[in-house]
């Protein structure tokens, strides 16, 4: 039995042809009868562009250059982890990262699940380092996580970019909001705020979350103690994990230029004393909001707890400066801005001006 074609050239393939199954076997049949050496030889029609890599890929290069820039150490590390590593970290029972995929073929316990959240992995590092005698370090992992909206699977999981910093030795909380802070500036995000917050996996009461935009993108702070013992690290430290995808959509690739402020600025400080609970990100934004464009810049630049101040409030002390675009400012015009900003915080969080 040969080919067959009728007169719409459908093809009839011999059933013992079962290496024919697709219209590209058809053409290498003619083709090899009419012969290869009667093809003439021409090069490919089709246009060729550049490659390059995406925004996305970009950023995350611009972000890890960055941390590097700054002293720490990239990582890699696994992303199938033990169902155990959950409890090691402090979450509940009912936590939503627990959601873990699991393997069909995993190659032990210790990787049965695809990874929610990064933060065992970095603490597995650090735990390593200290065992070996390594007095400090600083580490992130910008990598995937896998959220699954349930289980078992019916669609694809989420696949989210997350950044994970992990610090010990000679740092502190302001070390690690310092990297986040400029990793946010080299990125060109502005519009964000750094307030209290609690987790199961961090200190109470040294915790603080990242909002940028009114949305939240992830925790950082000091470690539950419980969660160092059960890494078997007895110093502090201090960790982030934040959404990087999220990030990345905030990130604003257009850089404005200003030019140079014609008009002098003015500096005034200020020390408040304000409940313990309130918190240095409360302070500044009730600075900006009544100080308005007048409100160069706001920086804290000392914290006091001790035998002056009463038991259970902390005095804290900024640096505002003063400048508008338009006009030198008068005694009178940074006053008027000054008791604005005063009457604010006292009505707002209670604070009582330090003299």
């Amino acid at each position: 039995m040969e080919f067959t074609v009728d007169s719409s050239f459908n093809v009839t393939v011999p059933s013992f042809r079962d290496d024919v199954e697709i219209e590209a076997d058809v053409i290498e049949e003619i083709t090899r009868i009419y012969g290869y050496d009667n093809i003439p030889t021409k090069l490919m029609d089709t246009t060729f562009t550049q490659g390059s890599k995406s925004y996305e890929q970009k950023l995350i290069d611009r972000a890890k250059d960055n941390l590097t820039a700054q002293g720490l150490y990239e990582v890699f590390t696994y992303s199938f982890v033990s169902p155990g590593v959950f409890s090691k970290i402090n979450l509940k029972a009912e936590s939503p990262l627990r959601n873990a995929i699991k393997l069909i073929n995993p190659l032990g316990e210790e990787q049965s699940i695809m990874r929610t959240t990064i933060l065992p992995n970095i603490m597995d590092v650090i735990s390593r380092n200290y065992n070996r005698k390594i007095e400090e370090g600083q580490f992130f992992e910008l990598s995937k996580v896998y959220l699954a909206e349930t289980l078992p699977l019916t669609d694809l999981a989420e696949e989210r970019e997350t950044l994970t910093i992990g610090m010990y030795g000679n740092v502190d909380f302001f070390d690690l909001k310092g990297v986040v802070e400029n990793l946010l500036e080299e990125l060109n995000i502005k519009n964000y705020r750094i307030l209290s917050s609690n987790s199961d996996s961090f200190h109470p009461g040294r915790t603080a979350e990242l909002i940028i935009n009114n949305k939240r993108i992830g925790l950082l702070g000091e470690l539950h103690p419980d969660v160092l013992d059960n890494y078997d690290v007895p110093v502090r430290v201090y960790a982030a994990e934040l959404n990087f995808d999220e990030i990345m959509n905030q990130s604003n690739p257009e850089i404005k230029y200003s030019p140079l402020p014609k008009y002098p600025s003015v500096s005034r400080d200020i020390a408040v004393v304000v409940d313990e609970e309130i918190s240095a990100g409360q302070i500044e934004e009730i600075i900006k909001n009544k100080g308005g464009k007048t409100v160069e810049d706001v920086k804290l630049f000392d914290i006091y707890r001790g035998s002056q101040i009463e038991k259970g409030y902390k005095s804290m002390a900024y640096a505002i400066t003063y400048r508008s675009e338009e006009k030198t400012l008068t005694e009178e015009d940074v006053s008027k801005v000054h008791n604005k900003i005063l009457n604010s915080l006292a009505s707002q969080v209670g604070a009582i001006l330090r003299q």
